[in-house]
């Protein structure tokens, strides 16, 4: 990573959004590129999803911005021994339409409070129209009673309503009651979010033999800003031995995703009493100027000398059995 540069453009990015405006929110993950859209935040009691009788919930909003990126919303369980199964949050445009992106979680990542509190759903970014209506839907796969999402017992978001699933019945509308949830979301035009390739390890392997195979490995991540997605590949590697890369190269890795781990195979070379050394190359492939590399190092041992005492006495008396030491080569 060239951290000067990187540095620079990245204050001077902040400088320009500052300037215009937009701020990170507090407390929250938003980026300069992803920020907040629609809101209705107040959410106490609400409503409990049930796979008997009320699997499905659903708000309707209408976005200003022309890419919906991830949701937040209100939900608590507070009866741990009878919530399991996946809730699963999508945004559809009708509310029986296909889901236009989606993302699921498990009981076990809904916190257990009286009230409750804000949980995530960073799903694959989707197109939307602003202006027209679209649905936060969650449908509740598990146990009878599931978890909880808050709502406003008042109208407090005048761009939408809430809806309701009951069984047998169908959808119904409450339009005076909302229930809590953000929307983030940036427009097309937007500058995009800049990846930036890092890589982790380095690989040395010492005394192994011409025709062995070792395997190491090491870690590539997106460094760059959150949203961001980094395609990556190697370049290049050293021209002794026999390597293959497991993957190879990769597309769309985020920060949020984490850490890649490569597996490194390599056979080693034939010659004998060699140090062999090197580089592997890893490069943004949106971006030439942005790679890392990993050192590498092998090393093949040395042949051993064959000590015996009837060699040392033949090695220290070179006149006596000359045919014994002529079919020994010594």
């Amino acid at each position: 990573m060239k951290s000067i540069c990187k540095n620079f453009m990245v204050f001077t990015i902040i400088g320009l959004f500052i300037g215009a405006g937009v701020f990170p929110i507090i407390g929250s993950n938003v980026s300069f590129y992803d920020r907040l859209d629609q809101k209705q935040t107040y959410g106490r009691i609400g409503w409990f999803l049930s796979s008997d009788f009320r699997p499905s919930l659903a708000q309707s909003f209408k976005p200003t911005l022309d890419n919906l990126s991830r949701v937040q919303i209100k939900i608590n369980r507070q009866w741990e021994h009878l919530v399991d199964g996946i809730l699963n949050l999508s945004i559809r445009s009708s509310l029986d339409g296909d889901e236009l992106t989606k993302k699921s979680i498990t009981e076990g990542e809904i916190i257990i409070a009286e009230l409750p509190e804000w949980h995530e759903f960073d799903f694959p970014d989707i197109d939307v129209i602003p202006e027209e209506t679209y649905y936060i839907v969650c449908h509740w796969e598990g146990t009878k009673n599931g978890p909880n999402w808050g709502d406003s017992p008042i109208d407090n978001y005048s761009r939408g309503a809430q809806w309701i699933y009951l069984l047998g019945v169908g959808w119904w509308e409450r339009d005076q009651q909302d229930f809590a949830f953000k929307t983030y979301g940036y427009n097309s035009s937007d500058p995009k979010p800049i990846p930036d390739l890092d890589c982790i390890g380095s690989l040395g392997w010492t005394n192994i033999e011409s025709g062995a195979t070792v395997i190491d490995k090491f870690k590539i991540l997106n460094v760059g800003e959150r949203g961001s997605k980094l395609n990556w590949e190697v370049e290049s590697f050293p021209d002794w031995g026999n390597w293959t890369f497991t993957p190879e190269n990769g597309s769309g890795l985020t920060p949020e995703d984490g850490k890649v781990t490569v597996q490194v195979s390599v056979v080693a070379p034939d010659e004998k009493e060699q140090n062999f050394t090197g580089e592997i190359k890893v490069v943004n492939m949106e971006n030439a100027s942005d790679y890392e590399t990993i050192a590498v190092s092998l090393s093949t041992p040395k042949n051993k000398p064959i000590n015996t005492p009837l060699l040392t006495f033949l090695e220290n008396h070179p006149n006596l059995f000359p045919l014994l030491r002529q079919i020994l080569g010594l």
